[in-house]
């Protein structure tokens, strides 16, 4: 799909560049750039050659089973019965009523993985100081 000449530069290509730098790597690899002539600037965002897949954002609010449920303690045991292909991107808490606090985290799978968010949401309903989980959203990233 791409010429050969990608192929040796393709790992440079993670950050984004600049028309010059994008035409002093094609002459590095013997090329003239002078395709590049007229465009004044060029900017690349990922890697040439691979295709990178989006992740999937979802916040869910947790409400614990109790009111003396440590927080820190069940965001550390969130964390721990994580599939492996999941991340935590932030938690945040929110006062419910009455001292009852929900815990509000945001983790991110890819969007690849068939049958991911329900994976995440039994391993969260299978930790025993959670009593109730509510998608609040689900968002491409």
């Amino acid at each position: 799909m791409y010429d050969k000449a990608f192929t040796p530069i393709s790992a440079m290509f993670h950050k984004v560049f600049r028309r010059q730098a994008l035409v002093n790597a094609f002459k590095r690899e013997g090329n003239c750039g002078g395709c590049l002539r007229d465009v004044s600037e060029i900017w690349i965002h990922g890697t040439i050659g691979e295709e990178k897949m989006a992740k999937v954002l979802i916040s869910y609010k947790i409400l614990p089973s109790e009111v003396t449920v440590d927080l820190n303690l069940l965001k550390e045991k969130i964390k721990k019965k994580l599939p492996e292909y999941a991340s935590i991107r932030k938690f945040a808490e929110e006062p419910i009523a009455y001292g009852l606090v929900a815990l509000i985290a945001h983790i991110t799978i890819p969007e690849e993985k068939p049958g991911g968010l329900d994976e995440l949401e039994k391993s969260l309903q299978n930790i025993e100081e959670i009593s109730q989980i509510e998608t609040l959203m689900v968002h491409r990233v």
